[in-house]
């Protein structure tokens, strides 16, 4: 009995999932990999801690799907930091420290195609807290939230510099600062998305963006992965 082609282009709404470019697979271009662990290779230790309980608020974009995606932020509450130590916030509480991302898990999005961009909130996970971590994309900006979240879901209408920063534009900012400047990783505090941001020389002490928490600075370009690894210290 002949069966029909398998149709590699999409697993799940709106996916990419092209098995057929070896150099889109390989640099994470159809989102197979957006959320880059270096570890993952064994080569690079990094702290780890487990999610026992994923909160999403009712005002996070979030809540809508009940979804995190991979290398979104999470805060522990500090009222009750020895009452719900498993409870991990996808958006930060009114008193809470950043406590880590959400590590990329492979296993997990290879059995769940239809959500492949992150983990349920009736699940659990892991995220890491110090180490490398890398990243491919990001939000271009605090307030771009629910076009960011089109773009993870896979709508290629939001696949523009105007909604998330890539490679190429974080390392054109880069080259169009100054001497003494850096690259920051940033949490946007009501959605737990990656912003990143250049950090002037004079604020390196203590990097600041409005409505996000300061998660590290890029350490390692990658152009062969069109990555930048950022060293996560919280």
């Amino acid at each position: 009995m002949a069966y029909p082609d398998l149709d590699p282009g999409k697993i799940g709404p709106g996916m990419p999932l092209d098995i057929s470019n070896l150099e889109n697979l390989w640099k994470g271009v159809n989102k197979t990999n957006g959320f880059l662990m270096r570890n993952a290779d064994g080569r690079i230790p990094a702290l780890q801690q487990p999610i026992g309980r994923i909160i999403i608020g009712s005002d996070n974009v979030l809540s809508v799907d009940g979804v995190v995606p991979w290398g979104n932020g999470f805060w522990r509450d500090i009222a009750h930091i020895d009452t719900r130590t498993g409870y991990c916030h996808a958006e930060k509480p009114a008193r809470a420290f950043l406590a880590g991302v959400l590590k990329f898990n492979q296993g997990w999005q290879a059995g769940h195609p239809v959500v492949p961009w992150g983990v349920p909130n009736y699940s659990r996970g892991d995220m890491v807290s110090k180490g490398p971590v890398g990243y491919k994309h990001a939000m271009v900006a605090v307030g771009g939230e629910a076009d960011y979240l089109d773009y993870i879901k896979g709508v290629s209408s939001k696949d523009v510099p105007a909604v998330r920063t890539t490679w190429k534009e974080w390392v054109a900012m880069y080259k169009a600062g100054n001497d003494g400047d850096r690259l920051g990783l940033f949490i946007a505090n009501d959605s737990g998305f990656p912003v990143v941001a250049l950090v002037p020389r004079a604020n390196i002490a203590s990097p600041t963006l409005a409505d996000a928490t300061f998660a590290g600075f890029a350490s390692i370009f990658e152009k062969e992965h069109e990555a930048i690894i950022f060293d996560l210290d919280l």
